[in-house]
């Protein structure tokens, strides 16, 4: 049952996706007739937003939207026709559409790979938006696109959305891919600053395989990072310092593991072996920490401990019948495998030598 939900509910959100494409072209003409074609994918995100969030049964709440909408260094105004800037938000799915629809702002366009021009209704309207396409098996040109995206974002003062990530990361691992340094490199050169948007992870509504179910979701915008006065020696740094305040909010805002419906449940660490994860098959998986499994294996005496364990077992059975009949009993119930075996432990505990393979 679970996987034809999510395959009707799949169809549909695709069936939508498709229908409001096709009806987008017809707004990006009308925004380009009317004088208002940069506002195109703001008329667009908010239609798909209402018909499609409804549809499906998901609700975004948006804490910091203002950052959207008014920026510090722009005396208090709107974004449109002021100050623009370079959004970054974290890419989970084909799904983040919908929360792009809740929070696109006016006067931006989003950055995206060249193929998508090849898809009817989608294409051509982020083709009629003024979308920024990157052919990214041609480094010469992707960084020709860039270049022209800093200069129209000064120009015609525009912003851009971008997925720093570079492609789509839906696990339940609340975490985030390396960040591709493009965002950042064109933020500094156009002067604008940088506003990180943080989704909150989803996989617990949607997996990509089979659940995809009504649910609310946090969205949280952060404050600008400015870019006055940096260089492009200064992109790794601020790439470094954007991620962390967007990898920090993300497991601030996503709910624990551990909530039903999720992939993964958390359960007690482990010294050696560090936090484990119990899976969707009920099954625990670890991983080593800090340790190999050769140093783990010399970390615990396997041997030591089995002796000790089969001492202990004699010793009890010693206390409580005798030792001449702890001998007949355990050999009767095969504690130790044979009777010199349990004489060689016997000795060991009275030498206090220690065992040896």
């Amino acid at each position: 049952m679970p996987q034809i939900v999510y395959t009707l509910r799949l169809i549909l959100y695709s069936i939508l996706l498709l229908s409001v494409s096709f009806l987008a072209v017809f707004i990006a003409l009308l925004c380009t007739l009317t004088g208002h074609r940069l506002n195109t994918n703001y008329y667009v995100a908010r239609t798909f937003w209402h018909i499609v969030g409804p549809a499906i049964g998901w609700k975004f709440h948006v804490e910091g939207e203002e950052h959207l909408w008014e920026l510090p260094d722009n005396g208090g105004k709107a974004a449109e026709g002021g100050r623009s800037m370079v959004m970054v938000g974290n890419h989970q799915s084909f799904v983040d559409i919908l929360y792009l629809g809740r929070i696109f702002p006016k006067h931006a366009a989003i950055m995206a790979k060249n193929s998508i021009k090849l898809i009817p209704g989608l294409g051509w309207f982020m083709m009629m938006s003024g979308a920024v396409f990157i052919d990214r098996s041609n480094n010469k040109s992707a960084v020709a696109s860039m270049h022209q995206a800093g200069e129209d974002m000064k120009r015609k003062r525009i912003s851009l959305w971008i997925f720093p990530e570079g492609t789509r990361h839906n696990k339940a691992d609340m975490d985030l891919l390396d960040f591709k340094k493009g965002a950042f490199y064109l933020a500094v050169q156009a002067g604008v600053p940088i506003v990180p948007v943080v989704c909150e992870n989803y996989n617990h509504l949607f997996d990509g395989k089979t659940r995809f179910i009504t649910g609310e979701l946090r969205i949280k915008v952060l404050p600008p990072i400015p870019t006055a006065n940096l260089t492009t020696a200064d992109v790794p740094a601020l790439l470094g310092r954007t991620r962390k305040l967007m990898l920090d909010t993300l497991r601030e805002i996503s709910r624990p593991a551990s909530t039903p419906g999720s992939s993964f449940q958390a359960v007690p660490s482990d010294p050696l072996l560090g936090q484990g994860k119990l899976n969707q098959y009920g099954t625990v998986s670890v991983a080593l920490k800090d340790h190999s499994l050769e140093s783990a294996e010399d970390e615990v005496d396997v041997d030591g401990a089995e002796a000790e364990a089969e001492a202990a077992v004699e010793d009890a059975v010693e206390d409580a019948v005798g030792e001449e009949e702890a001998h007949n009993k355990a050999t009767k119930f095969k504690l130790p495998k044979n009777s010199k075996k349990m004489e060689k432990k016997k000795k060991q505990r009275t030498t206090g030598s220690k065992p040896t393979r």
